[in-house]
């Protein structure tokens, strides 16, 4: 049940061109990825910032009326 020549070159070729397109998807996955990492990351720093505590007054009045 060997093939001819010809025949294991186009299934090779065929085996390429899927790997090829697989590669494709994987590397838009990859990149979908890091966009939603720096997302989080970027959410992550305003929920910490907004969540801070706030600081103490030094006890300094400013009069805005004057």
């Amino acid at each position: 049940m060997s093939q001819n020549p010809t025949t294991r070159l186009d299934n090779l070729v065929t085996t390429a061109e899927k790997i090829d397109a697989i590669s494709d998807q994987l590397l838009i996955i990859a990149e979908g990825l890091i966009t939603i990492s720096l997302m989080l990351k970027s959410t992550s720093k305003r929920i910490k910032y907004a969540s801070r505590p706030l600081k103490r007054s030094t006890g300094v009045q400013v009069d805005l009326n004057s």
